[in-house]
């Protein structure tokens, strides 16, 4: 009885993950992984975008168990964000930043999500063509990733 309960109650959080990320009119595709008791999923504002508009990124990670998780990491950075056309990086929200090197804990309670949201503003026009947005959880045990497809026209 109580696996059944489990799966129930992980479709029916999966599916509401899915439909809140997935308010967005027209974003990018949304990928979510799923592992070790957690799952991430990224999204962006839009699909298409013009060469200089700024891109919205947010990368959520979410508790499918029973238990409370708790992530560990080994600095003050919690996640990162790359954009990369032709598997090469065109923009990485962490370069030139300064993390203090410290280890950290975010704790996350079953149903509970963390959410980190950042915004790349272009300082040239982007040339056009298809982009990956990448989200990363930077924690110790178990860094995790999903990245997404976005024109740029």
């Amino acid at each position: 009885m109580k696996k059944t309960s489990f799966f129930i109650k992980l479709l029916t959080f999966s599916v509401l993950i899915v439909m809140t990320v997935t308010t967005f009119s027209g974003q990018g595709e949304i990928i979510n992984y799923f592992q070790e008791g957690f799952g991430i999923s990224v999204a962006t504002n839009k699909a298409i975008y013009s060469p200089d508009e700024p891109i919205i990124i947010t990368l959520t990670v979410f508790n499918y168990t029973e238990d409370s998780l708790t992530f560990v990491f080994t600095s003050s950075k919690r996640y990162d964000f790359i954009i990369k056309k032709d598997e090469k990086d065109i923009w990485r929200w962490s370069e030139g930043r300064f993390f203090a090197q410290v280890m950290g804990e975010e704790k996350i309670e079953p149903g509970e999500t963390l959410i980190y949201k950042e915004i790349y503003n272009p300082e040239d026009k982007i040339p056009a063509g298809s982009y990956s947005v990448t989200g990363i959880i930077t924690c110790r045990e178990n860094p995790r990733q999903a990245t997404i497809y976005i024109k740029v026209k």
